[in-house]
């Protein structure tokens, strides 16, 4: 048999294609393996407001013909070699994937599978629009001291308050210098995620099903963002005084440093890293009873590991890691790895009765509980304070002892005198999403009962009870170093939630 599918992908105005034959070579086996064409096209911005800065192009001193007083180095649609989307399409992208199934015994009480699949992502275009903000549509500027303080920020300032924007800006608008942007490469991967999983299934007694699966999966190209302008920490005395401080951050970054006229154009350059990757292994296991006398139970548990280099947050919005010199020394947790996971969920029906006033009271009433009991997520740990002088923000602290309290009458989570501050112009050793946050407990019910009024006519009376055991469920603990709440918590999931509702469906 051979299977064909040809559909819209996503609105965009190109057809992806899928060839997907299945096999089955003998009573016991079946193979099924396809590819599927999915290009990667970022779309772009119906205005233009899309901007790419170029490192080469700054160092050559570069600049832009579409906006001619654009900052060295920044390059727009219509300059040479620019593309008009977000970054350069790329149409053939390919995802193999293939799959078996073996019965071992022929009877179709065992099977065993596995499979193995690639997956490319595709962006969503609200991921792009932070970049519709800066100069010259926008502006983000970065003063550390300016001179007239809050009540006259632009005292002594280049060319005075820079706001309002022109809309849209002509060729030759002024761009405000010590601006912030948000910037793509031209030439950025699509995130793919190779899968793969082996699972065995039996069914031993009548309506039960249990399985024992391996998953796993290894994302490449995962999105991230770096400030690729950051304050170069100068260690000394420089004419009597510290050669860094909070207050000359912007003579100190990085484009400054190499050409102090164009440089001074810039403050932070929020660019696209695509260079993280991530990995998941999991072992599932499974039990099920399949719906008959009255009942059906569904239950599992995972014991997982996600490991990545970055969090893909659906969003750049600014820099995610504490220096962009070392991504791999970003490497830790996923953020949303739960290591251990119990679900369990049923749905258990009153029988029928044959007297008619008690089976309008108690017959035919659905009660379905789940039942979820899972680690706790992880989280970093920030120092508050940028002792590596970078003017980025994302300073993490030192670690010296054992960060653990897990006191949770006091609500205590860490003891902060496990940290301490990281020296000036370093940057702390304490890992990325490599503390603990408390675990989690939660039950929800509903009790249900549909009366059937006529032919077509249908009433449905419904009680449900969110966190039905009024469980605290803690969140994670203030997670700043110079707090003086760092490693207490200070908020929960929720309390228990009671609710009744009646449907009449027609």
């Amino acid at each position: 048999t051979e299977i064909y599918t040809l559909s819209l992908h996503d609105a965009l105005p190109i057809w992806r294609t899928c060839h997907s034959p299945v096999m089955r070579l003998n009573k016991k086996l079946t193979v099924q393996f396809g590819v599927r064409w999915e290009p990667f096209l970022p779309g772009r911005e119906g205005a233009n407001r899309m901007n790419h800065f170029d490192g080469p192009a700054f160092a050559t001193k570069t600049e832009s013909s579409v906006f001619v007083n654009a900052p060295v180095g920044m390059q727009y649609p219509g300059d040479k070699g620019v593309p008009s989307t977000f970054t350069a399409n790329s149409y053939w992208k390919l995802e193999p994937r293939v799959g078996v199934s073996w019965d071992p015994t022929g009877t179709g009480r065992q099977v065993i599978r596995a499979g193995f699949g690639l997956f490319y992502d595709t962006s969503a275009v609200g991921y792009w629009e932070d970049q519709t903000e800066d100069s010259p549509w926008g502006s983000s500027i970065a003063l550390n001291s300016p001179s007239g303080g809050f009540t006259n920020p632009y005292n002594g300032y280049a060319g005075g308050n820079p706001f309002p924007t022109k809309n849209p800006p002509p060729k030759d608008v002024l761009f405000a210098s010590d601006s912030s942007y948000l910037t793509y490469p031209t030439n950025t991967h699509a995130m793919y995620t190779n899968t793969w999983n082996l699972s065995y299934e039996t069914q031993p007694f009548k309506d039960w099903v249990f399985s024992v699966s391996y998953l796993g999966n290894e994302t490449t190209h995962i999105w991230t963002s770096d400030d690729i302008n950051p304050g170069v920490y100068i260690p000394g005395q420089c004419n009597g005084a510290p050669c860094s401080t909070s207050g000359n951050t912007g003579q100190r970054r990085v484009l400054y440093l190499e050409n102090p006229v164009a440089g001074a154009a810039y403050s932070d350059v929020f660019q696209l890293n695509d260079g993280a990757k991530g990995s998941y292994n999991a072992l599932l296991l499974k039990g099920e009873h399949r719906l008959s006398n009255h009942y059906t139970i569904l239950g599992n548990y995972t014991y997982s590991h996600c490991m990545s280099t970055a969090d893909f947050i659906g969003d750049m919005g600014g820099a995610q890691s504490q220096t962009v010199y070392s991504q791999m020394g970003e490497r830790g947790n996923c953020a949303f790895d739960i290591r251990q996971g119990v679900n369990l969920s049923a749905v258990m029906e009153s029988p029928r009765l044959k007297n008619r006033l008690a089976d309008g009271l108690v017959g035919s009433w659905k009660l379905a509980p789940i039942v979820v009991i899972h680690s706790g997520t992880w989280f970093t740990p920030y120092a508050g304070t940028d002792n590596s002088l970078t003017g980025v923000g994302n300073d993490r602290p030192n670690i010296v002892g054992n960060p653990y309290v897990r006191n949770l009458k006091t609500l205590q989570w860490l003891d902060p005198s496990a940290y301490v501050a990281n020296p000036l112009g370093t940057f702390g050793d304490a890992s990325r999403d490599s503390l603990l946050g408390p675990k989690s407990v939660n039950m929800d019910a509903v009790l249900s009962r549909e009366f059937n009024i006529r032919e077509g006519r249908e009433f449905e009376l419904r009680f449900e009870a969110f966190n039905l055991a009024n469980h605290a469920n803690f969140s994670n603990p203030d997670n700043t170093f110079v707090d003086s709440t760092f490693g207490v918590i200070q908020g929960d999931a929720g309390p228990r939630i009671l609710q009744f509702a009646a449907k009449l469906q027609f």
